[in-house]
């Protein structure tokens, strides 16, 4: 039912030096929530996190890396999924390269 998903800014320009947001997708109801994490912060892919094994579709947090290339530092962004309010961010100073991916494994 969700996706999440990286927009494209207005000018079409993709060479990370403009904001980039952090989409939401309804596919039932066709809503779209936007995140924007200021000028020049980039968001790479964010990985959906349930928050327990039986917890209903979209009941989690999504996580990724935010660079900010200006101050060439990122940061560890962790979204409630459905509101895509912050829940925790962990300041991290030095940029993680685009396409640095990592994956959730439970405990």
């Amino acid at each position: 039912r969700y996706l999440w998903t990286i927009g494209i800014p207005e000018t079409g320009n993709l060479d990370m030096t403009e904001g980039l947001p952090l989409l939401r997708h309804d596919l039932e109801t066709g809503e779209t929530v936007v995140r924007d994490f200021g000028d020049h912060r980039v968001p790479g892919e964010f990985v959906f996190v349930p928050r327990s094994p039986d917890a209903p579709e979209g009941d989690g947090w999504v996580m990724g890396y935010v660079i900010d290339p200006a101050r060439d530092e990122t940061t560890l962004e962790i979204c409630d999924a459905l509101t895509l309010d912050t829940v925790a961010a962990v300041h991290i100073p030095q940029r993680i390269p685009p396409g640095f991916h990592g994956n959730w494994l439970p405990a």
